[in-house]
């Protein structure tokens, strides 16, 4: 069962209390106690904010190391094609 709530009394001094047929009020004020919802307008707006604002965060340093990695291999690679170009040269010059 979710967690009930009386929508004028506060929250501090609220106790609960059933009634013969089973059905829960307030101790205070006698009104039926509320369910709380266990998602509201508000906690939607709020994760729709954060994941606009990491979101960004995230894929920038995803490309960031994707790109690092990337150059990595490129600068290794023109360094494999110089020594293939140098090493034929000398053979070309001892010939």
């Amino acid at each position: 069962m979710g967690k009930l709530y009386c929508p004028y009394c506060n929250p501090n001094y609220q106790f609960h209390k059933k009634n013969s047929s089973g059905i829960s009020y307030c101790g205070l004020c006698g009104e039926k106690l509320i369910r709380k919802r266990f998602i509201t307008i508000k906690k939607i707006v709020s994760i729709i904010a954060f994941f606009s604002i990491t979101f960004p965060i995230f894929l920038i340093l995803i490309l960031l190391i994707n790109n690092s990695r990337n150059q990595n291999s490129e600068y290794y690679q023109d360094m494999i094609t110089t020594k293939k170009y140098k090493n034929q040269e000398k053979e070309s010059l001892n010939k």
